[in-house]
């Protein structure tokens, strides 16, 4: 088959899930598929400095790169490609290839706070014309899976399949013997003591509000010692959330690190006390599983797709009520036992998705889809 990869969400230092969800992909495909001829597809116009094309991760792997274009890749179509894969909502494939389209969410269709009704409009008609092209639909959960028939029944049809996403190699147990190697790292962003970690983009979905109140709980009832550390990006309507730590007087008890790298986020998860994932809605909650990897223990919410991850390995909370949040935390940073429990089960929950499992069902998926 030849193969042509959508990549463009890998050019950008800073990645984003998808641009991670990709990258992972292509590396764990080239690690068990020789045989398959692929192209990475991506749009860098001249003088663009901001972008970069990945290293190429095999022998039958090339680039594709689009300099010039502004709409559908026309680089593409008078190459003979079988199959076209993408997970974003704005291309159409080339003609005479199989088209798959993985979806990873529909959050403003799913959480419409915080976005305006024109963005829900344009996902709706791009969304709405994708899955129409698409011979083949991906979805990274059952959950995603189900929003998808719930809200396009007629457009899905008996299209969907479900590929979970793996948990990378970079995420891992630090030896004891090792971790104070890695102080430098957790100096850089002034934390000097234990600490309750959440990683993701700072938005109203994300729950941090909730977070944040069930920590100010905690502090004033309990006097707990730990510092709560939100590393992620500013998303949209962030303001309140600072708002919120000054009107509490938490200033100096909530560290917030903006984006940080992967290597980053694995030293955190490994000196942390527990990570915390309160979402109100996730199409696939991935700090779940990284979390899990490097033995960390881990709350999270019982809705959407965070049950289906967790399994039986974390604690599960309705991300509604700060009591049990703030109850459950308390319970984990005070137990021993019960914290070396649940590192030890979501160590196991993590070797359930790898990545090299993701690319043999995706592999599976591009293979039905020619047959």
């Amino acid at each position: 088959m030849r193969i042509a990869i959508d990549a463009r969400s890998i050019l950008k230092k800073e990645k984003t899930g998808i641009g991670y969800y990709t990258l992972n992909l292509v590396n764990s495909l080239a690690a068990i598929d020789k045989e398959n001829d692929y192209s990475l597809y991506s749009k860098i116009r001249f003088l663009s400095f901001n972008k970069k094309l990945p290293v190429l991760p095999s022998k039958n792997f090339r680039h594709c790169v689009d300099r010039f274009n502004s709409g559908p890749p026309f680089v593409l179509k008078n190459k003979s490609v079988d199959i076209f894969h993408t997970s974003s909502f704005d291309l159409v494939p080339p003609e005479g290839a199989k088209f798959i389209v993985t979806v990873h969410d529909i959050i403003p269709k799913m959480f419409p706070a915080g976005h305006t009704l024109d963005a829900i409009r344009r996902l709706d008609i791009n969304l709405t014309g994708v899955l129409a092209s698409a011979d083949l639909i991906v979805a990274d959960t059952n959950c995603t899976a189900s929003d998808l028939k719930r809200h396009y029944p007629d457009k899905c049809a008996d299209k969907l399949r479900v590929v979970y996403p793996g948990v990378g190699e970079e995420f891992g147990v630090i030896p004891e013997q090792s971790k104070k190697l890695y102080n430098k790292a957790l100096l850089k962003y002034n934390i000097y003591s234990n600490f309750i970690i959440y990683i993701g983009t700072i938005e109203p979905r994300k729950n941090i509000k909730g977070l944040i109140k069930a920590f100010y709980i905690l502090k004033k009832s309990q006097g707990i010692k730990q510092k709560l550390v939100i590393a992620g990006m500013k998303g949209w309507m962030f303001d309140d959330i600072f708002k919120l730590v000054d009107e509490l007087g938490l200033k100096e008890e909530v560290i917030f690190t903006g984006y940080v790298s992967r290597e980053e986020l694995k030293i955190f998860y490994n000196f942390a006390d527990l990570s915390i994932y309160p979402s109100f809605y996730e199409g696939a909650g991935l700090p779940v599983l990284e979390a899990f990897k490097c033995g960390c223990p881990v709350i999270t919410s019982n809705v959407s797709s965070m049950p289906e991850l967790a399994g039986d390995a974390a604690i599960l909370v309705d991300p509604n009520n700060i009591d049990s949040m703030a109850e459950w935390i308390y319970k984990i940073i005070t137990n021993k036992e019960l914290k070396d429990s649940l590192a030890q089960k979501g160590l196991k929950r993590a070797c359930e998705f790898t990545w090299e499992k993701t690319a043999c069902n995706m592999l599976n998926v591009f293979q039905e889809a020619v047959a």
